[in-house]
């Protein structure tokens, strides 16, 4: 609870829950080992402050997902919810693991520059972000849009079609 605050609209990540082959779980370090602040959207803080209120302690520390025990929510344990909310939403085909793709590529079509990109994923190579981020149709028709908007706005001259009889002769065009 402590890691969300609600007025500013940030979730601070600085830990990761890691769940041991014997059973124990154990907070440490993010897996790039970087905390890192993230702003949320403001469409999503309404829902955000009904889940601080439904299901979460009021205590600083207490966990934001809970399992069926009560007790703090196991890895082990998410998949079966993440399948069993993927189902019912009738997304068969998509993997949890997707939803990297998914974040890099959105931000990427806001205009996010690569560094801002590898800060919000808490990526600390450009690897990373060329290995999650995809170009989109939708994005590039709008920097075709862009772009007639830069054409406009410098008036640039467009290059003259050169003819066939042109080209024979050596003119150059293309």
């Amino acid at each position: 609870r402590q890691d969300i605050d609600l007025r500013a609209g940030t979730v601070l990540v600085e830990r990761s829950l890691h769940e041991f082959y014997d059973g124990r779980l154990e907070l440490g370090p993010t897996k790039n080992g970087d905390p890192r602040k993230v702003y949320m959207p403001s469409s999503v803080m309404p829902a955000l402050e009904d889940h601080l209120r439904r299901f979460v302690g009021s205590e600083s520390d207490a966990p934001l997902f809970l399992g069926a025990t009560g007790l703090r929510l196991r890895p082990s344990n998410f998949g079966v919810i993440w399948e069993s909310a993927r189902l019912r939403a009738g997304l068969t085909w998509v993997r949890f693991h997707d939803l990297h793709h998914f974040a890099a590529t959105t931000f990427a079509s806001t205009g996010a520059s690569t560094k801002e990109i590898m800060s919000r994923g808490g990526w600390k190579s450009v690897a990373m972000v060329v290995c999650y981020e995809h170009a989109s149709e939708k994005r590039d028709a709008l920097l075709a849009l862009a772009l007639n908007q830069v054409a406009e706005s410098s008036n640039v001259v467009p290059i003259p079609s050169v003819s066939p009889g042109d080209r024979a002769r050596g003119a150059r065009g293309g």
